[in-house]
């Protein structure tokens, strides 16, 4: 159990247009006990081709628990809102996946995110897989590889690189 502050890049492969986009995110995670964690994104994204940028930025509740040995599971409820020259507006997420250790300071993660705007119009409903593998440098200092499939309203591969430290 520890406090986290997470930095990460992500590359997306828009499979809908010939553009990508880039996108920096910054995250705080505080872990009230073992089972129970808040937390906090900020995320800016520019798009390639038209340098449009948009900024998100949510809050989450996220409950854990044990499943079998080294996995356990959580459930991440989130609300947000997104900032973008189309406009603003707010957004919930639900984030049900699972996570261990995979030995030699290896971790897993498998999430399947939906997330989607309250009011219609956005075109912000997207369903997501995400896998990713961390590696712990120190006891306190991760990196970690993420690839994100999203499908719905945005039809993007994403690649993210992260660094974690935790307090």
């Amino acid at each position: 159990m520890a406090d986290k502050f997470i930095v990460e890049r992500a590359w997306a492969h828009d499979l809908k247009s010939p553009y990508g986009a880039d996108t920096w995110y910054l995250k705080g995670i505080i872990d009230v006990n073992k089972d129970l964690a808040v937390d906090s994104s900020l995320q800016v994204t520019q798009v390639e081709g038209s340098n449009k940028v948009s900024n998100r930025f949510d809050v989450g509740v996220i409950p854990k628990f044990d499943i079998y040995g080294p996995v356990r599971g959580r459930v991440r409820l989130a609300l947000g809102e997104k900032w973008s020259s189309t406009g603003n507006y707010k957004t919930y997420a639900i984030e049900p996946g699972i996570f261990g250790n995979l030995g030699a300071g290896f971790s897993g993660s498998l999430a399947y995110r939906y997330r989607n705007a309250f009011e219609s119009g956005h075109l912000d409903r997207t369903t997501t897989l995400r896998t990713g593998v961390d590696y712990a440098i120190t006891p306190k200092d991760t990196v970690g590889v993420r690839l994100d499939t999203m499908r719905g309203d945005s039809k993007q591969d994403i690649w993210n690189l992260n660094y974690v430290r935790s307090f």
